[in-house]
């Protein structure tokens, strides 16, 4: 039983063996065929076999396996309803099928299971609202970091999807620390065993590089956005030999420089340059670097004092949380 307030799935799924769709509750044939259109028109094809079996054309099948949307309860909208923004209402025999009915077109739909009745709203409304006993409503859910999806009951670690610029954008997948310090930690950089090189130019730095399953830079810009006009705190986990620590060292006021865009305040070269390769928020040069080239001995500090060469590690990550 999920809790009243936690987000619930839609799940279409294709079955392992046969043509046939199946949906995780009953649904009238009308809504089904909206979904499987809509399903299909996603892969490219728009085709649709009247029977509802399978989407083809010229015999290829849709190879879309499955959707999964995420809503979240509005507590504070039960028992109410409006014509604010209002985008359709349906018969709705169950909440997968009112649900499925609002399928992207709405941002928030409302069901009553006595009626059995469904609501859909292009907009949340905040206003112009009366009360009508048994409505419960239910918005899109779109985590814009780690912390909300913590927030909401997501304890494993793992890889998520979040949504940082929210509506009209693809959502990120980023590596979640949900267990450090309570959880809700996001993943900016993921190095554990070099088989990424960070030595990036000034736009792969930007977009970010990797995969969040394995080594990962998630981008400067991303990094910006997951920041901007908040407090956060930084986590830097280094893995050695015999222990992991975690220590503070001061990076304010650095810009980014990478081996073709040089930032930093060196006037003798260019820092990125200089190490041996990595874009990073240099000084002049470092005490801190953590985007080195994995397989450079000595010489270069990791994290000093706490770790003094690069060598000394066999994994680090930098991990943020907004206050």
């Amino acid at each position: 039983m999920l809790a009243e307030d936690s987000p619930f799935y839609i799940d279409i799924n294709r079955k392992p063996t046969g043509d046939s769709w199946y949906v995780s509750q009953p649904m009238g044939k009308t809504t089904l065929r909206n979904i499987i259109k809509l399903m299909c028109e996603e892969a490219g094809i728009e085709a649709l076999k009247a029977d509802l079996k399978a989407c083809s054309t010229q015999g290829r099948v849709c190879q879309t396996s499955s959707i999964s949307v995420r809503y979240k309860v509005k507590l504070e909208f039960d028992n109410k309803k409006t014509d604010s923004e209002l985008s359709g209402m349906y018969k709705a025999y169950s909440l997968t099928e009112c649900a499925a009915m609002c399928q992207g077109s709405c941002v928030i739909f409302g069901y009553n299971p006595v009626m059995k009745k469904c609501r859909a709203h292009k907009e949340i409304f905040t206003s112009d609202t009366s009360e009508e006993t048994g409505w419960r409503y239910y918005s899109i859910f779109l985590p814009v970091d780690c912390k909300e999806l913590r927030e909401n009951g997501y304890t494993n670690t793992g890889v998520y999807e979040i949504y940082p610029f929210q509506t009209g954008f693809s959502p990120v997948k980023v590596y979640c620390d949900m267990k450090t310090m309570d959880g809700g930690w996001t993943a900016i950089q993921k190095r554990v065993d070099g088989s990424v090189d960070f030595d990036r130019t000034w736009a792969e730095c930007k977009i970010g590089f990797g995969k969040p399953e394995q080594e990962v830079w998630i981008g400067n810009d991303l990094i910006h956005q997951l920041t901007k006009g908040q407090n956060s705190y930084l986590y830097v986990s280094i893995t050695l030999d015999l222990n992991t620590g975690n220590t503070g060292r001061d990076l304010s006021g650095m810009y980014f420089t990478t081996s073709d865009r040089d930032n930093d305040r060196y006037e003798g070269a260019n820092c990125a340059v200089h190490t041996g390769g990595g874009g990073w928020w240099f000084n002049s040069c470092h005490f801190a670097f953590l985007n080195h080239r994995w397989s450079m001995s000595g010489g270069t500090y990791l994290w000093h004092p706490t770790v003094r060469y690069a060598n000394y590690a066999s994994a680090v990550m930098m991990l943020i949380k907004r206050h």
